[in-house]
């Protein structure tokens, strides 16, 4: 048996929810949130909103995912822009000190290649900001080899002219792309404040994306998505949205529920 009811279609992660539209107070971008001290950890604080406190949870917490600022941050782009400007300076260093030059020159094979290689978003603007790192990434490293046989030919000059071309195209567009990435993370990565109305008061719940207001018709075939225990706390039902459909997640806003406690 399947039932309609209006909803406010959410994106945290590779998941897709809902909520009751008819709950839904308002939808703002997450404010400061002031924290409280011992309570759970997806339990953030209380924000203010117009004068009105609301108590914030952690909609990626209570399902078991990274929160979306640990998932930034697990980015480190800042350290993988330096880890590349380091990276520069040993290679002019080991040509100046006619030493042999030790780190990575395999672009799969250094911090960020590694991390690149495995990094997976459904963002669409971050996957853009991403690819354009492959190219200048790839002649960086490959510069370093031709320099190790100028090196060992006696040729210091041609070297030294290779890592100063390095400096000026390579490093500079890769720290450009890097910048352009840190500003984009920073702007994608705000999180939305759900905020439910119940009987008890309002309760703010962040989410990635609001994606769209819809009427769902909810079935009841959740074991099929093989959820983690978080999830299967926290969902009462499955709907379908979209073209072509996707399984939507409807979650338990009443009163007994994890979400509101």
């Amino acid at each position: 048996m399947s039932q309609s009811e209006p909803s406010v279609v959410l994106q945290l992660g590779p998941l897709v929810l809902s909520v009751p539209a008819l709950q839904v107070e308002q939808i703002v971008v997450l404010p400061d949130v002031f924290t409280v001290p011992m309570v759970p950890r997806h339990c953030r604080g209380v924000m203010n909103v117009r004068g009105q406190l609301i108590p914030v949870r952690d909609l990626r917490l209570l399902l078991g995912l990274p929160s979306r600022a640990d998932e930034a941050a697990a980015m480190n782009l800042p350290q993988r822009r330096q880890d590349h400007i380091n990276w520069v300076a040993e290679l002019k260093a080991s040509v100046v000190e006619r030493r042999e030059f030790k780190l990575a020159t395999d672009p799969h094979a250094c911090a960020f290649g590694r991390w690149y290689d495995r990094f997976e978003t459904t963002d669409t603007w971050l996957q853009a900001a991403l690819a354009k790192f492959d190219a200048p990434h790839k002649r960086l490293h490959a510069t370093a080899v031709d320099v190790a046989g100028k090196v060992a030919a006696g040729d210091a000059a041609g070297a030294m002219g290779l890592v100063e071309h390095l400096e000026t195209n390579e490093l500079r567009e890769l720290e450009g792309l890097f910048k352009d990435a840190m500003r984009l993370v920073e702007d994608r990565y705000r999180e939305i404040a759900v905020v439910l109305r119940h009987d008890g008061g309002v309760v703010a719940l962040t989410v990635d994306t609001v994606s769209a207001f819809a009427a769902l018709e909810t079935t009841e075939e959740l074991h099929e998505l093989g959820l983690n225990a978080e999830a299967r706390a926290v969902v009462t039902g499955l709907a379908h949205w979209g073209d072509p459909p996707q399984p939507v997640l409807r979650l338990d806003t009443s009163l007994t529920s994890p979400l509101l406690a």
